[in-house]
């Protein structure tokens, strides 16, 4: 007794490709152009891939699957182009995706990238996240040169700010004192390196000695008048809208804290006294980009050797990649405005700024 033809044709659905049994297909390019191949299943492992050089039947692309199931026709792990040559099903979609669909052998075919909606819809979620992953690589070189160029530009201009607040909310600063945040060229090229090559992270930076010296001579002079006072600490960018700043403390913690080991005798604290008790570091904040999260600290450290403690400032890398990205929103705008008023001269990104921050208008 034969079983009924419905059943029999629905398991015929699920049996394997024969031998060198062949599906057409045709792949279109971004452009619209379009190419023909033939898809089927190796019989044996003489049928060679052009790409991975190895048994189409036995070859594997990391993440990818080995077979295609185009228009309800069996699985396929081989590929024919028109002009003759051989791959493995995923190996050449792989290089039509990410390259163009030009044979990798002889060149014949289209010279653009195919389009993804070639792939058959079960099994394109594969292709997109492969594609998508090797072309982050590809630009990751690029990417990381772009960061580099746009943090230099940003340190280079960056400045520590130490303001003695007049009295009143909002009165303006009775003192100020500012430093760059990096100060020689060596200096620069070693923070913008760690800066890439350590994204998320906090990096420390060493304020100069002689402006340490600078502003606790200010503290030292008001803490004897005016001791209830405040002071803040911020940095800030000339071509940045918002700045990082600390809560306002007073005259004497900042002396306390910050400015001063020596003890009543005047002479430094002892160190073992001093290593329980290292001041807690200054929040920095900025509202506008991190909310109520702090972006850095001002710290001090102490030792037995030196009146003043050491100060630095710690900033998240990942703050100053964001600084230096809206940096260079503001300089391409500057740099349009200068071509279009301007004989335009191919002026660096760092020769824009400091212009801009000067004031400097390029000779026409």
């Amino acid at each position: 007794m034969t079983k009924p033809r419905s059943k029999l044709r629905a398991r015929r659905k699920k049996m394997p490709a024969l031998p060198n049994q062949r599906h057409s297909l045709v792949l279109r390019a971004e452009s619209g152009e379009e190419i023909q191949c033939e898809i089927f299943t190796a019989a044996d492992d003489f049928v060679v891939c052009g790409i991975l050089h190895e048994p189409t039947r036995i070859a594997e692309i990391e993440d990818l699957p080995r077979e295609w199931f185009v228009g309800g026709a069996p699985s396929c792990d081989s590929a024919q182009l028109q002009c003759g040559h051989v791959f493995h099903v995923s190996a050449i979609a792989l290089h039509f995706l990410v390259g163009d669909m030009r044979c990798p052998v002889c060149r014949a075919g289209v010279a653009d990238r195919m389009h993804i909606e070639c792939v058959p819809l079960p099994i394109r979620p594969p292709y997109e996240e492969k594609v998508g992953r090797m072309q982050i690589a590809e630009n990751e070189p690029l990417r990381l040169e772009e960061i580099r160029d746009d943090v230099r530009n940003v340190l280079a201009n960056l400045e520590v700010v130490f303001s003695i607040l007049g009295d009143g909310a909002g009165a303006p600063p009775r003192t100020t004192a500012r430093t760059r945040i990096v100060w020689s060229p060596e200096h620069l090229e070693i923070i913008q390196q760690q800066v890439v090559t350590n994204i998320g992270e906090a990096i420390e930076f060493s304020l100069q000695r002689s402006f340490q010296r600078l502003i606790r001579g200010v503290v030292s002079r008001q803490l004897q008048h005016n001791s209830a006072g405040l002071v803040r600490f911020s940095l800030q960018h000339p071509l940045v809208p918002v700045n990082i700043v600390s809560k306002e403390i007073s005259v004497a913690d900042a002396w306390n804290g910050f400015f001063n080991t020596l003890d009543d005798a005047g002479v430094p604290e002892n160190a073992n006294l001093i290593a329980r008790s290292q001041p807690d570091p200054i929040p920095l904040y900025c509202a506008a980009v991190a909310g109520s999260d702090n972006v850095g600290v001002i710290k001090a450290a102490y030792d037995n050797t030196s009146a003043a403690p050491q100060i630095t400032t710690q900033i998240n890398t990942l703050m100053l990649v964001n600084i230096a990205s809206y940096v260079r929103q503001v300089i391409e705008s500057i740099r349009d405005a200068v071509e279009q008023h301007n004989s335009f001269d191919a002026h660096s990104a760092f020769e824009i700024t400091n212009n801009a921050i000067n004031g400097i208008v390029f000779a026409t």
